[in-house]
């Protein structure tokens, strides 16, 4: 977002990046489980199954109004600047720029985050490793933009000093809290345990999330408190902490309160901080645009606020969503 903002986007742009963070990787609902938990590099057979779900992630944000814009930048948020990447083998400029700053994004993310067959790289590393990309997979310009943001923000460089943020932890077990207390640097959240769902109401108003353990013999309270907490106090981040084994009885959980994640255990305590840090994020990028003071996208419009190479659009800022809609997935490489 930050990027964006430095490129002097506009709102409506500023919002579809936002859709496309949240959803650039919805495609993969449509790539089997077996693939994508995986722990290890995949075949190429399994790579090709996998590469499906930015063309899948398309065709299904494309039927939502409001989300049409964003459809172009999830279908080639995987294009590489150099033309090796995928589904349409676009390169340099012929990509979305919301799409090629996605990919800036996305990219640091993979190497900061852990995976069961790898741990995730330091922020150092993580930059040397963004500037090899510079120029091959990634547009130079905004590498060196983005580089140039994330480190100016963690040296500390015009940052003003804030109160901590205040973390209520309801029903979560001991040893769960202590991870979290290790995990959370002291300076910046303030973590607070209640019991039971009644008496965390009586402390919305101080906080700024709320983690709540799912017990299965109390569940119908633990949702009706997340509920409460959506109606009562809207901008306190909800997160649920559940076992792994509860997963599949849950799954309406998001609807009814709104989660913006679970912290599924056994958990790992870089895995906590680096949710609860982005759930911190999305919300400052929800507070910081208005997205009720900008006009939908209409069903029946011709034109969106796009621009697409790929489909023939020659005038900047537009598609053709028509044609869009019809194109048949692009040779894959």
């Amino acid at each position: 977002m930050q990027m964006a903002l430095a490129l002097n986007s506009g709102p409506e742009f500023c919002r579809d990046l936002v859709y496309t963070s949240l959803l650039h990787d919805c495609g993969k609902i449509g790539v089997s489980e077996a693939i994508l938990n995986i722990n290890g590099p995949l075949n190429e057979e399994q790579f090709a199954e996998v590469k499906k779900h930015s063309q899948l992630g398309f065709e299904i944000t494309s039927k939502i109004d409001y989300l049409r814009p964003a459809s172009i930048i999830i279908r080639q948020h995987h294009e590489r600047w150099n033309g090796q990447g995928y589904p349409g083998g676009l390169r340099g400029e012929e990509i979305f720029l919301g799409a090629r700053i996605v990919a800036v994004a996305d990219t640091l993310d993979a190497m900061t985050s852990s995976r069961p067959y790898r741990r995730a790289l330091d922020f150092k590393a993580a930059i040397i490793e963004l500037r090899a990309l510079w120029g091959s997979q990634l547009d130079p310009r905004l590498v060196d933009i983005f580089i140039s943001l994330l480190t100016t923000e963690t040296s500390g460089a015009g940052i003003a000093e804030t109160a901590p943020r205040r973390l209520l932890l309801v029903g979560v077990a001991p040893e769960i809290t202590r991870m979290m207390v290790e995990a959370l640097p002291a300076e910046r959240y303030h973590l607070t345990g209640v019991d039971a769902s009644e008496q965390a109401l009586s402390l919305l108003e101080c906080s700024d999330m709320v983690i709540c353990a799912l017990c299965p013999v109390e569940m119908d309270a633990c949702l009706g408190f997340l509920a409460e907490c959506r109606r009562s106090r809207p901008q306190v981040i909800r997160i649920m902490q559940i076992e792994n084994k509860d997963m599949e009885r849950i799954t309406e959980t998001i609807n009814q309160t709104g989660l913006y994640a679970y912290l599924v255990s056994p958990l790992r305590a870089d895995e906590i901080l680096a949710l609860i840090e982005n759930a911190f994020e999305w919300r400052a990028m929800a507070e910081n645009l208005d997205f009720d003071g900008l006009v939908p996208v209409t069903a029946n419009a011709e034109d969106q606020r796009v621009t697409t190479p790929e489909n023939g659009k020659k005038q900047a800022g537009t598609v053709n969503v028509s044609k869009a809609k019809r194109s048949k997935p692009a040779r894959r490489t």
